[in-house]
């Protein structure tokens, strides 16, 4: 695994997904997103709101791994209460129940965490989680849409060019 390039993985993809993450608000306008500087001062995410809801994005090994330990994650998490998704197959929108929201003074800390090897990730789940990180309160897994094998077209190395020979018109000669 002495790859040239491979420990600037990490740091190409949280850029890649920062990207993504802000272009969502081209298409609603009812979200937001900022660029945040952790506690510590070294470091910038990205934050998405939209309502109450305070989405970050983490990478994570497997499915079921928890992102690691930071102040700007305690501090968003704590402000999380016993909550649970709610999904309109229908108008495909996630929401929590109407009843809870009215009651709710508080913002609602959602992870987005993804994670793989290659160019498309293994899993992306979006958890809420606990007020101290240590449980989910719940979890969304986000089906990954695969794309069919387009076929590429194969050209030979040695490829001979051949350029057909265009005839004139009879038009084109009578105008000479």
């Amino acid at each position: 695994n002495n790859i040239i390039g491979e420990d600037v993985k990490p740091y190409l993809r949280k850029v890649i997904v920062d990207h993504y993450l802000k272009q969502l608000s081209k298409y609603d306008s009812h979200i937001r997103t900022s660029n945040e500087l952790n506690e510590g001062h070294n470091c910038w995410h990205v934050q998405l709101r939209k309502g109450r809801f305070i989405l970050t994005h983490n990478f994570v090994h497997n499915p079921y791994d928890h992102p690691r330990d930071s102040e700007f994650r305690k501090n968003l998490q704590f402000k999380n209460i016993q909550l649970s998704f709610k999904y309109d197959e229908e108008e495909n929108v996630l929401s929590i129940e109407k009843d809870v929201e009215e009651k709710l003074d508080k913002d609602i800390y959602v992870q987005l965490i993804h994670g793989g090897e290659g160019i498309i990730p293994n899993f992306i789940i979006l958890n809420i989680p606990n007020h101290d990180g240590t449980a989910w309160l719940d979890r969304l897994e986000i089906p990954i849409v695969s794309f069919p094998d387009i076929p590429i077209e194969e050209i030979p190395d040695k490829a001979t060019p051949s350029f057909k020979k265009q005839e004139k018109t009879s038009d084109e000669l009578d105008e000479k």
